[in-house]
C-alpha cells in the first residue's frame, strides 16, 4: 500500500492509466475529489 503522498499519487496515476482520462475525471468527480 503506498504510505507516503507521492506513493499514492503514482498509484492514483497507475489506476487513471488503466481508464480514459474523462472516465477518469467522473470517477473522480462522483468520489467527492474533485469538482467542476
Amino acid at each position: 500500500g503506498a504510505r507516503t503522498f507521492d506513493a499514492l499519487f503514482e498509484a492514483l496515476g497507475d489506476i487513471c492509466d488503466m481508464f480514459h482520462p474523462d472516465e477518469c475525471w467522473n470517477f473522480l468527480k462522483a468520489a467527492g475529489y474533485a469538482s467542476d
